[in-house]
Formats: structure tokens, sequence, C-alpha cells
């Protein structure tokens, strides 16, 4: 299991709060927590964080619940890979209100592929230099 993964599952299941709420309760903004949920970001490397953040799911450090976050976060960072083949709703509307034509549609959804498969692109060249896998 990576790091990210494991921080979210503890963050349903022992502080019960959606990411924004506890992002906000961590003093992070909920973009960069959410980046380290993803694996996208390494997690700070400072123990305090860490430690921080298990006194927010108000579980014991030396539970195997905090053991086992403590130790994913001590390992290497591997960068995830996103998923591709995003499928924007057919709900999306422009700014104004107006719905999508077709050709938009199409493509904004080949935009956020595109940016997927650049960032596995990217997710692989820093793991083989880091991780060398």
């Amino acid at each position: 299991m990576f790091f990210g993964k494991k921080l979210k599952e503890l963050r349903l299941e022992y502080a019960k709060m959606g990411l924004h709420k506890f992002s906000n309760h961590v003093n992070m903004s909920a973009s960069q927590y959410s980046q380290i949920e993803r694996g996208l970001v390494p997690p700070p490397p400072c123990k305090k964080w860490i430690s921080g953040i298990i006194d927010s799911f108000n579980i014991e450090h030396n539970s195997l619940e905090a053991l086992e976050l403590y130790n994913l976060w001590g390992e290497p960072f591997v960068m995830q890979k996103m998923e591709v083949d995003v499928i924007v709703s057919p709900l999306t509307h422009k700014t104004d209100g107006t719905k999508l034509t077709t050709e938009e549609y199409l493509n904004l959804n080949e935009y956020i592929n595109s940016i997927g498969k650049k960032h596995n692109k990217i997710a692989k060249e820093y793991n083989k230099e880091h991780n060398g896998f």
C-alpha cells in the first residue's frame, strides 16, 4: 500500500471528514493535501507534520494504524500514476451557463487525458530516477 492511499483510508475511517474540511483542520490547502493523498507529491518530510496528522485522526501513535502510516511515510516516495481516459460529465457548461458543443466536449476530454498522459510520463521518469524502478 502507498502512503497516500493509507492516509485517505485513515482520514475517512477515523477523522470522518471530507478532504476540504480535514485539510483545513490540519492547516493545509485542499489542493496540496489532495495531491499527497493521490500520490502526486511527496508528503512533508517533517516528523511534526506526520505526528500532527496522526493526532488529527485521534489514534494512538503506537497503534497498528499509526505505525503503518509512519512506516509508509518513511518509505521512498513513489509518484502515482493518474487514470487516463477521463470522461467529462456531458452536463459540463461554459462560464456563461451554455452547454458545451460536442466538439468542445471532445476537445476538453482530449485535453484532460493529455494531462494525465504527461503526468504518467513524468511519474515514470521520477520513479526510475529516485527509486530505481
